[in-house]
């Protein structure tokens, strides 16, 4: 979705009211910001939800899991949404905060389920479904190279850019998400996808066999996914730039352990 629609006087509803009244403008922020990532999600399947660890709720809302939590159950009791996650993870954001403390592991690997079906009737009206809405937005400018737009969207084999950063998402969903891919994300990409590598498996770079295996091997690097002394963790920004491609490619001690 590219857009939703927004009433004007939404904080008038009885929920938006409430939340107001409980929760003050940082909590209206943070609830129109939850329905940006959502919205960002949904394609011509009518798809309106998102699933992420509870940290990554927390770096979204610059908020602890116990106000994150809270917030998003909130959330789900005054504006119709559904909050879903497993019966442990549940069980330990009612403890007191030194023991939330201990189980921070579990903010990592659980996953917490955010539905809005509302949003369905908040995208654009005119048009059936997303694919129809694309179609339909006229560009803002008119390039003199036909060829090099085309090439932005479609690389010549037919693997897309979306289809790299959807891989991404499923794989290394913990990750910090990509909502746009911007210009700059797309030029990184095309660079990579013309360096014409094949891995040690066979895989060349201009399939998805290929970024499928490049970020499972992310994953298996404990570096890259935050076990290490600053708490650091990688990103979509980082991966697709030269240096970080080719040391993951080659698997550099940098970022893999010498077994």
């Amino acid at each position: 979705m590219k857009w939703f629609k927004h009433d004007t006087d939404c904080d008038r509803s009885e929920g938006l009211a409430c939340l107001l009244a409980g929760l003050g403008w940082e909590g209206y922020g943070k609830w129109f910001r939850l329905l940006e990532i959502v919205a960002s999600k949904m394609d011509e399947t009518d798809r309106c939800s998102i699933s992420y660890p509870l940290w990554w709720y927390c770096d979204q809302f610059k908020t602890s899991p116990r106000k994150t939590w809270d917030f998003l159950k909130t959330c789900e009791k005054l504006l119709k949404i559904s909050v879903e996650t497993s019966q442990e993870l549940e069980r330990n954001l009612n403890e007191t905060q030194s023991k939330l403390q201990q189980n921070s592991s579990l903010f990592r690997k659980e996953l917490i389920k955010i539905e809005i079906p509302n949003l369905l009737k908040k995208r654009d009206n005119h048009t059936k479904n997303l694919q129809v809405a694309c179609k339909k937005l006229a560009p803002r400018y008119k390039s003199k190279d036909k060829d090099k737009d085309k090439d932005m969207s479609n690389p010549e084999n037919g693997i897309t850019y979306q289809a790299i950063v959807d891989l991404y998402h499923e794989i290394l969903h913990e990750l910090p998400s990509v909502v746009k891919l911007t210009t700059k994300r797309q030029s990184y990409l095309k660079a990579r996808l013309n360096s014409n590598i094949t891995s040690k498996g066979g895989r060349h770079v201009k399939t998805l066999e290929f970024w499928k295996a490049y970020f499972t091997r992310v994953r298996d690097s404990d570096f890259l996914m935050g076990d290490n002394e600053r708490g650091w963790q990688t990103s979509f920004d980082f991966l697709i730039t030269e240096k970080a491609f080719m040391k993951i490619i080659e698997s550099h001690s940098d970022y893999f352990k010498r077994r």
